[in-house]
């Protein structure tokens, strides 16, 4: 009895010495972990196919630590230093550092996942730098085929919003930026693209504005309130084409 105890006693004492015990509370606590966990279902299996995706991984460690944590959240069990390192490498091949190096690579592709995810949900954004990419590589074709794809990004009821101005905006001046690289001689379209950016200018200030009056209501700030709203309309008043008189409300 005396000497199973003195093995598990080493074993313990290997897993939780004061250099293993940090990354042990590393791991529970770190960035990676409350990105992992603040995933919804859906995320977590589009994630997952993006880390075993080899357009963005080439390697299956980090898949391998991906999966532990997500059986870790699934059972609702704790984080091991241990576990994690037999999971994540092959025997005696895993030690701390490569299980931090795995960590790192693991949050960075998750990071770069989320922002290709919000990407994808900006509205217009990937007509917009489709665009931008057939005309820097010079394909008229294709250039083309991502103009009408743009107007109709633009017409869609989902994009009638302030930033549709700062869409009309980009998408104007791919079209010049194009015809200006075919030699055509077009004049620089100034006033819509400014009128394009007065809009959208327009319409940020007055969400801002928005967004400080209702903080203001709520503190009956009413000294703050007068010297925002005289500040809001000083500003509104320098655009030239005056937008903010045609924005509804």
């Amino acid at each position: 009895k005396l000497h199973k105890f003195v093995a598990k006693y080493r074993e313990l004492s290997a897993e939780f010495k004061p250099g293993n015990l940090k990354l042990v509370l590393r791991m529970e606590h770190s960035a990676l972990t409350e990105l992992f966990n603040a995933l919804s279902a859906g995320q977590l299996r589009s994630a997952r196919a993006w880390v075993e995706s080899p357009l963005f991984n080439r390697r299956e460690a980090p898949l391998r630590l991906f999966d532990y944590l997500a059986e870790c959240r699934n059972q609702d069990s704790s984080i091991s230093q241990k576990d994690a390192i037999e999971y994540v490498f092959d025997s005696n091949k895993g030690d701390v550092t490569l299980l931090r190096h795995e960590m790192s690579t693991l949050s960075k592709l998750l990071r770069d996942f989320l922002v290709w995810q919000e990407m994808n949900q900006m509205p217009g954004q990937h007509e917009w730098l489709l665009l931008r990419t057939m005309r820097k590589m010079g394909l008229g074709k294709n250039f083309q085929l991502a103009t009408r794809e743009a107007e109709k990004a633009l017409s869609r009821a989902e994009n009638q919003t302030i930033d549709r101005h700062l869409l009309a905006f980009r998408l104007g001046t791919e079209q010049y930026e194009w015809e200006e690289g075919q030699k055509r001689g077009r004049e620089f379209p100034f006033a819509p693209l400014h009128a394009e950016l007065d809009n959208w200018y327009a319409g940020q200030l007055l969400q801002l504005a928005c967004t400080e009056q209702s903080r203001q209501n709520i503190r009956r700030d009413e000294v703050s309130r007068s010297a925002s709203n005289q500040r809001l309309d000083e500003l509104l008043n320098l655009l030239p084409t005056k937008p903010h008189q045609n924005i509804p409300g």
